[in-house]
């Protein structure tokens, strides 16, 4: 057992719960790690904006750039920001520390229409694809955005993007880093580790992210489990773009499955819900947290990841398959033990 890891563990439930009756964590044999030089970047959000700067400035040494959600659609293909996302650019730009951090702003397909969000619509997409005027349009919105703040980068994290509609998205790809080169901005491209690159041609000189997570989740209720698994991560590797320089993404936090019903968690969510005196077990083919528990006949599974999983699981794709650049989803609510883990 390592005994570092032990110790963390036990400090950090400790200080939540106190000495009583405290959850009990029993971890299995870790693999072993070295320590790497990373690229490390994560994302802040506009809906944990004080956790999130917070511990950005925590552990600010240690990152390498900064990515922040806020740029949205609208329900007739305009570029919005809600006032949270106007805050957090504000706060990120306005905090010394962080001031000479590369910082991008984030393009996602997430479609507010009134009082309701279609989350990673992929109307949004085909719409932009299909019209040449919107395009051109929501482009000249996302220009005005990024003379409001010295950004270095523009990233585009599109979800659900319809098969038949790559080899469009990939023109689009090109049209948008040259509009983005003739202001100096740098492009990366966030896809899902479902899409298929077999058959696609992805453009040069663009920074590519794989989300190197969602195995369970939302999507699979009566399946409880970790967002991702040493397993999961090899059979993604080897469906990867040979050639290509890839980020990896990688989660902290995870699930509470119970009867059906899934819910997700940071990693201070997850601790908070666990009831005193619930054994704790690291699982071994992931590295993440594991407790389950019966409340008034429900019985809940939780999964979740902390600052020692993102360790391990970064060690694991520098030393077996040499990638160095990382990107870690979120900002927020991460306890200090795991971002004392990640400034090691």
């Amino acid at each position: 057992m390592n005994k570092m890891i032990y110790l963390l563990a036990i400090a950090m439930l400790v200080s939540l719960y106190g000495c009583d009756e405290a959850p009990v964590e029993k971890i299995s044999t870790p693999r072993v790690t070295e320590s790497i030089d990373t690229d490390l970047s994560w994302w802040l959000v506009d809906w944990a904006i004080e956790d999130g700067v917070d511990e950005t400035v925590k552990l600010h040494s240690e990152l390498d750039r900064l990515v922040l959600f806020g740029g949205y659609v609208d329900d007739v293909g305009n570029l919005y920001q809600t006032d949270q996302s106007k805050k957090l650019m504000e706060e990120v730009f306005s905090t010394e520390s962080l001031q000479e951090k590369p910082i991008y702003l984030t393009l996602v397909n997430d479609r507010f229409t009134g009082e309701s969000v279609i989350q990673k619509d992929p109307g949004v997409i085909t719409a932009l694809l299909q019209d040449s005027s919107l395009e051109a349009q929501y482009w000249e919105q996302v220009m005005e955005v990024l003379e409001q703040h010295p950004f270095t980068g523009v990233e585009i994290d599109f979800e659900k993007i319809p098969p038949m509609s790559y080899s469009s998205y990939m023109n689009f790809l090109v049209r948008a880093k040259e509009r983005l080169d003739e202001r100096g901005i740098r492009l990366r491209v966030v896809f899902e580790p479902s899409v298929s690159f077999s058959d696609m041609e992805l453009p040069d000189e663009i920074e590519y992210v794989i989300m190197a997570y969602n195995l369970h989740g939302f999507h699979t209720p009566a399946d409880p489990g970790p967002k991702a698994t040493y397993a999961f991560f090899d059979e993604l590797h080897g469906r990867l773009k040979e050639g290509t320089d890839w980020t990896i993404a990688l989660a902290t936090g995870g699930f509470a499955f119970s009867e059906g019903e899934v819910t997700s968690l940071t990693e201070k969510d997850a601790l908070a819900l666990i009831p005193k005196g619930t054994e704790i077990v690291r699982d071994e083919s992931s590295g993440v947290l594991h407790a389950t528990f019966t409340d008034e006949g429900s019985v809940t599974s939780v999964w979740w990841a902390d600052g020692e999983t993102l360790k391990d699981w970064m060690n694991h794709w520098e030393q077996t398959y040499g990638y160095h650049k990382f990107s870690l989803w979120r900002a927020g609510e991460w306890s200090d033990d795991s971002l004392k883990v990640l400034s090691k």
